[in-house]
């Protein structure tokens, strides 16, 4: 076990893990990072998973992403239309209908997919359904029977 420090690197067989760090400003009282987002690839497939990071992180320009999988802030929407080449799918993390409201992740899956598919035009969107598969009581205001796990757009 060691500390990852800037970008770390990790290879099981053709898997590559690479921490991306120091980059969303979440650090310690020792100034340690407390967040970090992975690149994770294996041959030709891609994919950046912001974790708990809010945003992306710098250096994506130019990579091949099949899949970015973050939050679906305006800076994070604005970053990913200026990725070149565009990722093929935008999976949108933390998209929850919190009860109560007020928080900003707090969205309802198919109204978020069809708002982040307008503006990544070429990009399927994905926004998986957590309450679907996880509700949180039988009382809970928005939880509704469905067979789906994902509110799904294709490129447009």
């Amino acid at each position: 076990l060691s500390e990852a420090r800037g970008t770390s690197c990790l290879e099981i067989g053709d898997l590559r893990l690479t921490a991306l760090c120091r980059y969303d400003n979440s650090f310690d009282e020792q100034d340690r990072m407390n967040k970090f987002s992975l690149l994770i690839e294996s041959g030709d497939t891609a994919l950046c998973y912001s974790a708990d990071c809010h945003h992306l992180p710098p250096g994506l320009t130019g990579k091949h992403l099949d899949a970015v999988f973050s939050w679906s802030s305006p800076e994070t929407v604005e970053r990913i239309r200026t990725l070149a080449p565009l990722p093929r799918r935008f999976v949108v993390m933390h998209c929850d209908d919190h009860s109560p409201g007020g928080f900003w992740c707090g969205k309802y899956p198919l109204t978020e997919a069809e708002i982040v598919a307008g503006m990544l035009p070429g990009v399927e969107v994905l926004v998986p359904n957590r309450e679907a598969a996880f509700p949180f009581s039988e009382g809970h205001a928005s939880n509704k029977a469905t067979t789906e796990s994902c509110a799904s757009l294709p490129a447009r």
